[in-house]
């Protein structure tokens, strides 16, 4: 699978795609329905081109990828109302090769699931009347795919991270990993046409969750040896030379401490890791207006507010405050409520015969921030649970302590790791001052105190002390790392401008010119 002439292996790939869709009327003029059915079938060879002196493990791996799609609508018409109903289903099934840098691929599986019911109708009084209800449910799964293959040090105890060689080993530390993610939705949108104006109004609510399962690192610690920046070890008494990365000594070692959640809130069944409700609410007023009969204008105005994108709901960090005094950095995130976005058009016909057209428009659109931010931030902000922690137990050739949940146990000098792991050759056996690792090789060391922490670990749970919450930082005196959510949190929004000219230069030939500007302003 992986063996391969210099320079490189070759890469073949294929792709099919076949589908098909049917339709028709179930009841003339009033009720018909349309199938779809899509499906991909890709092969790839993802090679890996390793340096020097690690030439020997050029070669690739398999990399598949499945794709399916189905859609389904029923249409009915009755009285002037005219009703839909669509499914839509997705799956797909990847090996991912993350760029094909290295030996660490993962099964990454995505399933999509949308039910849309709508309804369209006028009243009396030239009023338009649009209902949506949605409701969507994503799913992604991430999977191991190197234990039990021919890849290179598949069953390895660690997983080796020689990055800068193109050489990366084991399984790869973002699988076992579980993403799930739910939207329900009610829109309604209207119109009245009133003399020259044409109002346009409308509003929508969504609510949206979000949460998972990740337990990076969990299956095998990832270590760095040194060298792995350029310099090439020797080592005595293992095959390989400076080809084999077990020659190499320890420089870094990363622990996954094997539990599951990110935050403290339940979801989806799972009793943490879910992302604080999202309350989308959005709701907007305009107008066109036909000011003269070669010239319309356009305007209105946006509200949007969304909820539990910044982890408002937690409170102040008054220890961060007394550390950094004037820059309220441990003040509670701020939930913005105040996001109004206005828009401005205008349409214009100079000569008033219909064949030219100048268009401009300006407005303010907001995004928002994604799910992972406030993923990523909370756990810090919270006193109590193992969240996804990995420590270093070894960092530039040094022992690192490691406070175990149950109550500390440390790295360096204890009978659980021993002395002298750290800067340690990765497939050397170890002797007596290893502790328990006496006679042991410093890769199954790693493994052994990794399964120690994990066990530690899972059983205090969400009871444990939290190591990365920032008033235990501080009291330690240990690097604080702040996560990306600021006290003055604005929602992402940008200014966009467009203008263009359309111009009939005869019947059927029509010259446009067009600009576009898109400002980012937060």
């Amino acid at each position: 699978v992986f063996s391969a002439p210099l320079p490189g292996p070759p890469a073949p790939y294929e792709r099919t795609q076949d589908g098909g869709n049917f339709g028709g009327a179930l009841v003339k003029d009033k009720l018909f329905f349309f199938l779809d059915a899509e499906h991909t079938n890709q092969n790839l060879f993802a090679p890996v081109v390793t340096t020097a002196p690690f030439t020997s493990f050029i070669g690739g791996s398999n990399s598949p990828f499945r794709e399916t799609d189905y859609d389904a609508r029923l249409d009915w018409q009755f009285k002037g109302v005219r009703m839909f109903y669509r499914f839509s289903y997705f799956d797909s099934l990847a090996v991912a090769t993350g760029g094909a840098v290295g030996y660490q691929p993962y099964e990454d599986k995505n399933y999509t699931r949308t039910h849309v019911i709508g309804a369209d109708f006028t009243s009396p009084g030239g009023f338009t009347h649009s209902f949506r209800f949605e409701y969507l449910k994503f799913i992604n799964n991430l999977g191991d795919s190197v234990r039990g293959s021919g890849l290179p040090f598949a069953n390895y105890p660690v997983s080796i991270n020689l990055f800068s060689f193109g050489l990366l080993t084991g399984p790869n530390f973002l699988a076992p990993q579980q993403t799930y993610q739910t939207d329900r939705q009610i829109k309604y949108d209207g119109s009245k046409i009133l003399g020259p104006h044409i109002l346009r109004y409308g509003f929508g609510y969504n609510r949206l969750r979000g949460g998972g399962l990740f337990s990076f690192s969990e299956i095998t610690a990832n270590v760095i040896p040194i060298g792995s920046s350029g310099e090439v070890a020797t080592a005595a008494g293992l095959p390989g030379g400076a080809g084999n990365p077990l020659n190499y000594p320890l420089d870094t070692v990363t622990l996954g401490n094997g539990e599951f959640c990110d935050t403290e809130i339940p979801a989806f069944g799972a009793p943490c890791s879910g992302t604080p409700p999202d309350n989308r609410i959005g709701a907007y007023l305009g107008d066109s207006w036909k000011f003269r009969p070669n010239l319309t204008i356009s305007y209105g105005l946006r509200y949007v507010r969304d909820t539990g994108r910044a982890d408002s709901d937690l409170p102040e960090i008054q220890e961060l405050n007394t550390l950094l005094p004037g820059l309220k950095l441990g003040d509670r995130v701020n939930q913005p409520n105040t996001n109004l976005g206005p828009q401005l058009g205008v349409a214009w016909d100079p000569s008033k015969n219909g064949r030219m057209v100048i268009r401009a428009g300006i407005g303010m659109f907001y995004e928002n921030a994604i799910w992972n931010n406030a993923e990523f931030d909370r756990p810090e902000r919270l006193p109590n649970g193992a969240f996804l922690a990995n420590p270093d137990a070894c960092f530039d050739d040094s022992s690192q302590p490691v406070p175990f949940p149950s109550g500390g146990v440390f790295v360096g000098g204890n009978p659980t790791f021993g002395d002298n792991i750290c800067g340690s050759l990765i497939g050397a056996t170890l002797g007596p001052k290893a502790g328990n690792c006496n006679g042991l090789t410093t890769a199954v060391c790693i493994a052994n105190f990794q399964t120690a922490y994990q066990t530690a670990s899972r059983a205090q749970g969400a009871a444990a002390p939290n190591p990365d919450y920032i008033p235990t930082l501080i009291s330690s005196g240990s690097p604080i790392f702040l996560g990306p959510l600021a006290p003055g949190y604005k929602t992402p929004y940008s200014i966009q401008m467009n203008a263009g000219i359309q111009r009939e230069l005869r019947p059927g030939m029509v010259l446009s010119v067009d600009y576009l500007r898109n400002v980012n302003l937060h």
